[in-house]
């Protein structure tokens, strides 16, 4: 049987909480106050500020606003006229070119990314030896946002001794500069990129540390998310009772912080943890929990797939009326999202469903209609171009 495990990886580390201020001023109280300050340099930190705010809601502007940003600073630093602020322009462009390079990985501009964060890494290195200790203390903290971003992408470029040299690298200035926050991020970032190699163990080890080393310091979001990555390592290393005990752990978090779309994951791949351990009834009830927040956010094509586990529970119960409700069910909301693949995913499981009830339902003289059902549903999958004795022999989920 298919089996879909939701897993939740972030290509980027988020902006730091002390990069930005978009938790606490909102976006028009930005715009009139860069539209009514004289300064230069105000007019700039407003504009990396308004840009951050919109990174955060996922907004092209985000890019614009870098961009405008790092050309003002630019125009400055060229002017002996304003030397004397060499040092607010420097920490202000490596600000935006920090904006920047997030925005161009969202586009998929991988190179672009990378050169934004050489460059910062670059005036980081100019200014640092004169840096204030304020100063200095970001530039540090940077360096480990930007080098655990240069290692996701290493990876992504299939550098992987590069991008684990980085992430370890991050993680050691961390612990130099007592950061717990960058500590914390680096270790989830490796267990992002040993779960994307295969290597489970070393994956479950990092995303535990990363709960460990974040715990009481106000990243529940991260917390939960590497929760749920430790739970899809336990399932994957097949320690199935760890792996729902984390899951719950986790989906009690998503509730508590309204992320229905992470309990959902978190629900789902419980329902697969306890179904490879023949805990069926709370198979069923973990994957109708999913069901249930996955239907409230809108979606189509999750609801069906958590349907699909319910049919093989339902079949091997023998329940076969519930088994074929829910089959049919599910190809009709595929049918809905236009999805070839899912549409013939649904229609391998419920031609399966009607050969199962047509072989153990005979007392009941169901036999030939759902013999029929299924061999007409042969007859029209696949687009016809599978003969029906191989069609037969390839419907193995079930």
């Amino acid at each position: 049987m298919r089996i879909v495990l939701i897993v939740i990886i972030a290509a980027l580390t988020s902006l730091s909480a002390s990069a930005g201020v978009f938790d606490t001023v909102e976006k028009d109280s930005l715009h009139t106050e860069l539209h009514n300050v004289d300064s230069y340099l105000d007019k700039i930190k407003l504009t990396v500020e308004l840009g951050e705010w919109f990174q955060k809601e996922n907004s092209d502007l985000a890019g614009d606003y870098a961009s405008s940003a790092i050309s003002m600073t630019n125009k400055f630093l060229a002017n002996e006229d304003y030397s004397e602020d060499w040092t607010e322009l420097s920490f202000l462009k490596c600000r935006a070119l920090l904006l920047q390079s997030y925005y161009y990985y969202s586009e998929l501009e991988l190179n672009d990314s990378y050169r934004c964060l050489l460059m910062l890494d670059s005036i980081i290195k100019e200014e640092m030896p004169s840096a204030n200790d304020e100063y200095k203390r970001q530039y540090q903290e940077w360096i480990c946002e930007s080098n655990q971003n240069k290692g996701f992408g290493e990876y992504i470029w299939g550098n992987e001794e590069r991008a684990i040299s980085y992430l370890e690298g991050a993680i050691k200035l961390a612990k130099e500069i007592c950061s717990k926050e960058w500590e914390g991020k680096g270790y989830r970032k490796l267990g992002d990129v040993y779960n994307m190699m295969g290597e489970f163990e070393k994956s479950k080890h990092y995303y535990g540390q990363a709960i460990t080393t974040l715990k009481g310091l106000g990243f529940e979001g991260i917390i939960s998310i590497c929760r749920l990555g430790l739970g899809n390592q336990c399932f994957l290393l097949a320690q199935y009772q760890e792996a729902v005990d984390v899951y719950k752990e986790a989906a009690e978090d998503y509730l508590k912080q309204g992320v229905k779309r992470g309990a959902a994951a978190c629900y789902n791949n419980m329902g697969y943890a306890y179904y490879r351990f023949g805990k069926y009834d709370e198979c069923i009830e973990a994957i109708e929990k999913a069901i249930a927040l996955y239907r409230e956010l809108g979606f189509v094509v999750r609801p069906a797939d958590c349907m699909d586990l319910l049919t093989k529970i339902y079949t091997i119960k023998g329940d076969y009326e519930k088994a074929t409700e829910l089959a049919e069910q599910a190809l009709e909301e595929r049918k809905k999202s236009g999805n070839k693949i899912g549409i013939s995913t649904s229609s391998d499981i419920l031609t399966m469903v009607y050969l199962m009830r047509a072989r153990n339902n005979k007392e009941f003289g169901d036999d030939a209609t759902y013999s029929g059902k299924a061999l007409s549903f042969i007859h029209e999958t696949v687009y016809g171009k599978i003969n029906h004795a191989s069609r037969l022999q390839s419907l193995s989920l079930l």
